[in-house]
């Protein structure tokens, strides 16, 4: 199951919705923090990036409810704060849509996290990527990103059984 490390592959990446591309740094960020080694291209696409606008000024009750409760969930895998979470769902066109998505990864996340009693950082971590990944490709096109050393085949397919709600790819919306 070992492919590219998914972070020499930002310019796949690239082509992802921008929210995407945040939090996938974010994740980046946090697995630089935790082996203490800088990737001088992950550094330089953070570097070059260009946020859009801020398209909602705000957001509503419901949805800060829901991005709560996400950034909860993936608070120990991601180093996105609470504030970014918010702005990056105020520069969508279509936060709710966006909000539905992350609500339904964040599901699969806790439930194979708390159905399989994983207290391994680095399994989470793999399990985060796998379903981070999952949102915007298909499975076997994840596999080919995603360098699995701490999960078991059996639990990588467990991780894709609880994202079949996830829709196969996000297509990417031309400003």
């Amino acid at each position: 199951m070992r492919a590219d490390n998914p972070f020499n592959c930002m310019a796949r990446v690239a082509r992802t919705p921008l929210f995407l591309l945040i939090i996938f740094i974010s994740l980046i960020g946090c697995v630089k923090s935790r082996k203490n080694e800088a990737s001088p291209t992950a550094v330089s696409a953070i570097e070059d990036l260009k946020f859009d606008e801020i398209d909602h000024d705000s957001l509503t009750v419901k949805q800060l409810k829901d991005i709560k409760r996400i950034h909860y969930v993936f608070s120990e895998v991601s180093s996105s704060s609470m504030e970014e979470m918010i702005n990056k769902f105020k520069r969508d066109k279509h936060p709710d849509e966006k909000i539905v998505t992350w609500s339904k990864m964040a599901a699969a996340y806790e439930r194979f996290t708390l159905n399989k009693h994983v207290e391994e950082y680095d399994k989470k971590v793999e399990a985060y990527q796998l379903i981070l990944l999952r949102s915007t490709m298909a499975e076997e096109d994840v596999l080919g990103k995603v360098d699995i050393i701490h999960l078991t085949k059996e639990e990588v397919n467990e991780v894709f059984s609880y994202c079949a709600t996830l829709p196969e790819s996000t297509k990417i919306e031309q400003r």
